[in-house]
């Protein structure tokens, strides 16, 4: 991204930026369809279609940073870094990876042989918990913080929700899982 020095450097830019535009509308069809009619189990569809929206997010903020980057690199300047050390790509990669995380994340709570609701709740609070990183992530980034910064209340109580939220929904869930059944 962003080298436009030479035509064969601006060809290939372009093309990249043509191809991500072909696969944004993909994306953007397959997660409409993914809120249609599907035949998967509850979990597998909330963790497709939160992984999907994810995607979509993902991509948006994706043509945020190339804005922001070519507007920086017109002017001489890093297009990778917002302030002194925000890092771009933090808040785009994060939700990039929901897709792959949220079935990895049903299949294994399958596998631990999880109710079909304790599945979803996880799920649930895993969904929650990439909005509150990508909040994180995009917080950090504006304020040209690094990723690892954490100097502020926010960027702490960001940091604390989005690690929080899921390590507690899961630990809930193992706790009813291993309990004992009680017999009347």
């Amino acid at each position: 991204h962003f080298n436009q020095d030479t035509i064969a450097d601006a060809a290939i830019d372009n093309a990249m930026f043509a191809l991500i535009m072909v696969a944004f509308a993909g994306n953007i069809y397959f997660t409409f369809r993914s809120f249609g009619k599907l035949r998967l189990t509850r979990d597998y569809r909330l963790a497709m279609r939160g992984g999907m929206l994810f995607l979509v997010i993902s991509c948006c903020i994706g043509f945020a940073i190339s804005l922001y980057g070519y507007s920086r690199v017109s002017v001489g300047l890093s297009p990778e870094v917002v302030g002194e050390r925000g890092v771009t790509k933090f808040p785009h990669g994060i939700a990039i990876h929901a897709l792959q995380i949220l079935p990895v994340i049903v299949f294994a709570s399958r596998m631990l042989g999880m109710k079909s609701s304790q599945r979803r709740c996880i799920i649930w609070s895993v969904i929650v918990s990439f909005a509150f990183q990508i909040a994180f992530a995009g917080y950090q980034t504006v304020f040209g913080l690094g990723r690892f910064e954490i100097n502020t209340v926010a960027g702490a109580a960001l940091a604390l929700i989005s690690i929080g939220v899921p390590i507690t929904t899961l630990l809930l869930a193992l706790m009813s899982f291993w309990r004992p059944s009680r017999k009347n």
